[in-house]
């Protein structure tokens, strides 16, 4: 087989995709990840003696969510979006990937465009288990950005890319645990709080990979082409 005829079925392979997806498969939006890292301000004295966690500590995590999500709230300038699907941090070394996906009222994104006249306002919430610790246990993640300048949003839409962190004069987590006995009866209450440093979207469809993997072979077999020439004028 030449190479010519190669770079032929190669050309079809990709245009044939690329052509499927765009005009065959119905268009469908595919989750998007938020990524967000920072640092521990301030523990519940307790909570940090028996898990460790101490100021200055560092966290990390993403959170997944649909953006195709319809606004719940019949409010122009209030975003309620139940589009989370799943979350997890990692707070001082300690990972936490809750298994069950996030459901309740409380969860959800939540986007307002000028709240109460003061400010604008980005808010994640998610409720899930970890594993437990000298008795404290994982119980919801909650994200808060508020800029008071009322600057950021323009409309209660839910972002498919990160709000810009420097926009938002508070930036603040909050991880909240539950405190049981071996019975299971609650003996406190406990919270990790932090401020955001970094918030990021990393989006791969497979369409670039598919896309990438075909113009990667084609320069492959350009090059070989180009070889196979210079040999033949020897």
């Amino acid at each position: 087989m030449t190479h010519r005829m190669l770079l032929r079925i190669v050309v079809g392979m990709v245009c044939a995709v690329l052509w499927t997806e765009s005009s065959v498969v119905p268009v469908r939006a595919a989750p998007v990840t938020f990524y967000f890292s920072g640092e521990i301000t301030t523990v519940t004295a307790t909570l940090g003696t028996a898990r460790g966690f101490n100021p200055g500590q560092p966290f990390f995590g993403a959170y997944t969510f649909d953006a195709a999500t319809p606004d719940v709230a019949s409010s122009p300038s209030t975003g309620i979006y139940r589009g989370l699907t799943s979350f997890s941090v990692t707070i001082a070394g300690q990972a936490i990937v809750p298994p069950q996906q996030p459901t309740g009222l409380s969860d959800g994104i939540f986007v307002f465009n000028n709240e109460a006249a003061i400010q604008d306002r980005y808010s994640v919430s998610g409720l899930g288990t970890g594993p437990e610790v000298a008795g404290w246990r994982f119980r919801q993640m909650n994200v808060l950005l508020v800029d008071p300048s009322q600057s950021v949003f323009s409309d209660d839409a839910l972002p498919s890319t990160p709000p810009s962190l420097s926009a938002f004069a508070e930036r603040s987590a909050n991880f909240a645990f539950t405190n049981r006995d071996a019975l299971g009866n609650v003996l406190g209450f406990g919270s990790v709080n932090g401020r955001f440093t970094s918030l990021s979207l990393v989006p791969v469809p497979p369409t670039v990979f598919l896309f990438g993997t075909g113009v990667i072979l084609l320069a492959a077999l350009w090059a070989a082409g180009r070889r196979g020439r210079g040999h033949a004028h020897h």
